[in-house]
């Protein structure tokens, strides 16, 4: 059966559209199921038709559904979270109890280890952070779910507004796509993430700063209170994004999920800075443990390091809010079903 260029666009643009609304496991199987499927209904339906046109395969596409309709059969009966979102939550739910549940038996770790306790006492408190642990892993296991719940309503919902509407043909999004983006990137993000979360778990439990001068260590200050009360909420962050960089390398692509959420966390990255601008000082320099001869000149240097550091947060800010702002125009601008892949 042969089609003209139109017809197999069309043709492509349907198959592309039901593929976008299949579980992603079974994709591929389905749609070359359904091709072949319609394929045969043509060729039994219009035998003697030497060529498909533009019009012809338009009514044959409107007899056939919509793709979402089409693709509706292959799906099971509804859940609180469906067949399309449940992959995601898993490897999201899996994903933040790992990082969440190594973070705080790190964090509990490095502070037992820091501040021992007496032998009498060891039980209990390993007893009381797994009772934490396991009160933390549930709530948040319980505030994914929810989400997940919600968006799955939402997307119901909105399946519902749509099928509502008549279907045509013409309305068939058009075909986009990937663009390779390099697999080393999120990579390095999650080293990266590592080394920070480990000197913020340092400065949350010892909560110094050293330095070495004529090749000794010293301790050359202390975080304030208010600084301190800020890094259990930068670990979070850090551990998030690290989540989701783990989900673009599990699926090797970047979805719009993961470039909202890097969107949402970026601000949530700005915001927090911006609580930090407002802690400065966020350390106090103990000027008693430099060497007697170097202490007038850095203690005439304290304001303007903390100016300086000041100036550097602001900076940071400035980067992160145009950041936001390339990433939100990207994200408005973008065709529908496009996505990066590596």
């Amino acid at each position: 059966m042969k089609f003209t260029p139109e017809a197999q666009e069309y043709l492509d643009r349907y198959f592309y559209a039901i593929k976008n609304e299949l579980p992603a496991g079974q994709r591929e199987d389905i749609t070359a199921e359904l091709q072949s499927n319609l394929m045969d209904t043509i060729e039994e339906q219009y035998p003697n038709a030497a060529e498909i046109d533009n019009t012809l395969i338009k009514e044959i596409l409107l007899k056939n559904g919509s793709p979402r309709s089409v693709a509706a059969t292959y799906h099971g009966p509804r859940y609180l979270i469906g067949p399309k979102l449940y992959p995601l939550f898993s490897q999201v739910l899996r994903i933040v109890m790992t990082v969440l549940g190594s973070i705080l038996i790190v964090v509990y770790l490095i502070s037992t280890f820091m501040n021992p306790l007496p032998a009498s006492s060891i039980f209990g408190s390993v007893f009381e952070f797994i009772g934490g642990l396991w009160q933390a892993l549930l709530t948040s296991a319980a505030m994914i779910t929810l989400v997940f719940a919600i968006i799955e309503r939402k997307l119901d919902d909105k399946v519902g507004e749509l099928d509502a509407e008549p279907w045509k043909p013409d309305d068939l999004p058009e075909i986009t796509y990937p663009q390779k983006v390099r697999l080393w990137e999120p990579i390095l993000g999650i080293v990266g993430g590592l080394i920070y979360i480990s000197i913020l778990i340092y400065l949350m439990n010892v909560g110094e700063l050293v330095a070495w001068v004529n090749g000794e260590r010293i301790v050359a200050g202390t975080i304030n209170e208010g600084f301190k009360a800020l890094l259990p909420y930068a670990i979070i962050l850090s551990g998030l994004e690290m989540a989701n960089h783990t989900v673009i390398i599990s699926q090797r692509m970047i979805s719009a999920f993961s470039r909202w959420f890097k969107i949402a966390l970026e601000i949530l990255n700005a915001a927090l800075l911006g609580f930090a601008i407002n802690a400065i000082p966020l350390f106090t320099l103990i000027w008693d443990n430099f060497p007697a001869a170097s202490q007038t000149d850095f203690i005439t240097l304290e304001p303007m390091i903390h100016k300086t550091f000041k100036g550097f947060l602001i900076f940071i800010i400035c980067l992160n809010i145009a950041s936001i702002i390339k990433r939100l125009v990207t994200e408005v601008n973008q065709k529908p079903g496009y996505k990066y892949e590596y």
